[in-house]
């Protein structure tokens, strides 16, 4: 069988005005990914007033904040294959850390606040999984 989370990576978008960086993680190609990215940004702006579009609406996200000066970079950071989404945001959390600590504003306020759910969920996954000491 094949796993979709075999292609996973790390993203970065950086707006090349402020600096700010969005790190995201996908299993998709990274074209698809940041198109989706700016499809809902566009929805966003019409949600706004601050331009006219046909797409669906949609509600802010943190990524938004790179693309508003419409000055920005996108790479893939690493390839990370994996086996399922939580290993692949726990990576995204690590990495989003990585770049904190080299002095990088990162901008993924909502994502990060998960972040202790997920390391959590991890640790309880492996804890199951081990097999029982035997007394």
């Amino acid at each position: 069988m094949n796993n979709k989370y075999e292609n996973s990576k790390i993203y970065g978008i950086k707006c090349n005005v402020s600096g700010d960086i969005y790190v995201g993680s996908t299993y998709e190609d990274l074209k698809s990914r940041i198109q989706k990215h700016l499809t809902d940004y566009k929805g966003w702006k019409a949600v706004m007033g601050l331009e006219e579009n046909k797409n669906k609406e949609r509600a802010y996200r943190s990524s938004f904040k790179i693309f508003f000066n419409n000055d920005y970079k996108i790479w893939k950071i690493k390839d990370y294959p994996c086996m399922n989404q939580l290993e692949l945001e726990v990576e995204e959390y690590n990495t989003m850390d990585l770049l904190e600590k080299e002095g990088y504003n990162i901008v993924n306020v909502k994502r990060k606040s998960k972040k202790l759910s997920n390391i959590n969920k991890c640790q309880e996954n492996a804890l199951k999984s081990q097999t029982p000491p035997i007394l």
